[in-house]
């Protein structure tokens, strides 16, 4: 068993100097072994930095399965993640309430320099239950493939089924729903 003194005299050094090499040896030494409460000290560190730990953990264990790696791989460069669990705050706090035609507030949309266009609500009228609602489009274009890759990673839990289609005025408007656990 290690020692747990051992364990937070590290995981305090790893988290103030920030030096990389001693995070992949922390994480070598201690991916897996630890409970997550133990690892709750990373909860007072900015997100980006959490998600570089966890990743180097689960890149330190030779045993994880490549699937996992890669997955890890894709979370930690995948653009949308900090902005997905902003627009998800501002779509609970806010959602849409009835079916109506009309566009969701400004609040809801996104508009990149690329083009791409999203809005995400959270929408309660459905007889089962509050639906997330994804809707991305491209000016004139196609959302490339793993621009939807992306979205769909960062918006959804992708353990649970995602209902999709295109819009009817326009093909390349793209549709995702997923019932809400809220």
């Amino acid at each position: 068993m290690h020692d747990f003194k051992e364990y937070n005299r590290e995981l305090t050094e790893v988290l103030t100097t920030r030096d990389i090499d001693k995070l992949i040896e922390f994480a070598d030494k201690w991916a897996f072994t630890m409970k997550s409460k133990k690892l709750q000290d990373l909860r007072n560190q900015p997100r980006e930095f959490v998600e570089r730990v966890m990743h180097n953990m689960i890149c330190a264990k030779k045993s994880i399965p490549i699937e996992i790696r890669r997955k890890s791989e894709r979370w930690l460069n995948n653009p949308f993640i900090k902005l997905a669990g902003k627009m998800k705050l501002v779509a609970k706090d806010n959602p849409i309430t009835e079916d109506t035609y009309q566009m969701p507030h400004s609040r809801h949309w996104i508009d990149f320099s690329s083009g791409l266009k999203i809005c995400f609500t959270l929408k309660t009228f459905f007889e089962d239950g509050p639906k997330w609602h994804l809707s991305a489009s491209k000016v004139g274009r196609k959302i490339k493939q793993n621009e939807i890759d992306n979205l769909i990673a960062a918006f959804f839990d992708d353990s649970k089924p995602i209902e999709s289609h295109s819009g009817l005025s326009d093909p390349n408007i793209l549709h995702f729903w997923q019932k809400a656990d809220t």
